[in-house]
């Protein structure tokens, strides 16, 4: 009776398989959860727009120019970085309609376009593109860094009748320039030579934390695949009974990598660092898997086929 009253105390196996089961799909729900809020956090913090502001000490106290600096395209292959240029006037330098009370000339280290752009008395200063030159080993991807810098002065210049320049002023402005671009983080820092009516914008420009975490994902999972592809080679050759379906599922992997390769966020042809580390390999190693698993499985039929 004793041992009766036991036994039916005892938790079934099937009952303890299931709270172990329900626990761990939880803390699978919960890792999972941080993880995304995390890279939700990431993301928010990318996506805002980040300025760094320069002003000179002159346009405190008289007109001045306010100029909004963005960038809304980067290619690290052709090294440049495209930056729109939009102009305020302010204060003296602002009739009552908005338009310039005094014509001046912006120069700008243009590497397409043109480096001199003339402003013109009662007139609306016009946005304008610029394309600045970017210095950095695109080869390091997702690891690369860009470097480059961007020059800006303003001058009011006055000609005679001949078109001789008699006289010339720095007109001060102020620079807020917003580093937001998707895939990229951009960190703008004012040059210490930068004064009344000159500026120099020093530019880093590096992946952003979400595309680098997303190229190391792939990275790891090209390794994961062909880990696995090694596993099941490696219990083929110790007897167990070939499956011909996995050579399809190693052929299909074999091609699959590259797609997979090519979905890393504004990834380089092929022979970037990615590729020395994770990709080439993975790809070796699935051929090689391959290649044995097939001489196995022949192997084994022409044994078979042979009596002793």
């Amino acid at each position: 009776m004793r041992g009766d009253k036991k036994m039916n105390n005892e938790i079934p196996p099937k009952a303890v398989l299931h709270k172990k089961t329900i626990i761990s799909g939880i803390a699978i729900l919960v890792v999972f959860a941080v993880l995304f809020v995390l890279l939700l956090g990431m993301f928010n913090q990318e996506n805002q727009a980040y300025a760094t502001e320069f002003m000179s000490e002159d346009a405190s106290q008289s007109g001045y120019i306010l100029v909004t600096a963005k960038s809304f395209s980067v290619d690290p292959i052709k090294g440049d970085v495209s930056t729109r240029l939009q102009f305020s006037p302010e204060g003296d330098l602002a009739n009552e309609d908005g338009t310039l009370a005094k014509s001046m000339t912006l120069y700008v280290n243009n590497s397409t376009g043109k480096s001199q752009i003339p402003f013109t008395k009662d007139e609306v200063m016009n946005p304008a593109d610029v394309v600045i030159d970017i210095y950095g080993n695109v080869g390091s991807y997702p690891f690369d860094s860009h470097d480059g810098v961007l020059f800006m002065s303003l001058i009011a210049e006055e000609k005679d009748a001949d078109g001789v320049i008699v006289s010339s002023e720095s007109i001060p402005f102020v620079v807020d320039y917003t580093s937001s671009l998707a895939g990229y983080k951009v960190n703008p820092t004012i040059g210490e030579e930068s004064t009344t009516g000159y500026a120099e914008i020093y530019l880093n420009i590096t992946r952003a934390a979400t595309a680098l975490t997303f190229s190391i994902f792939i990275m790891v999972l090209e390794w994961l695949l062909a880990l696995s592809a090694v596993a099941a080679t490696f219990v083929w050759i110790r007897g167990r009974k070939i499956e011909v379906g996995m050579f399809g599922w190693m052929g299909a992997l074999l091609f699959a990598l590259v797609p997979l390769r090519n979905a890393m966020p504004a990834v380089p042809p092929v022979g970037v660092f990615s590729d020395i580390i994770s990709f080439f390999w993975a790809e070796i190693i699935v051929a090689v898997c391959l290649v044995i698993s097939v001489g196995a499985w022949v192997k084994r039929g022409s044994a078979a086929g042979n009596p002793k």
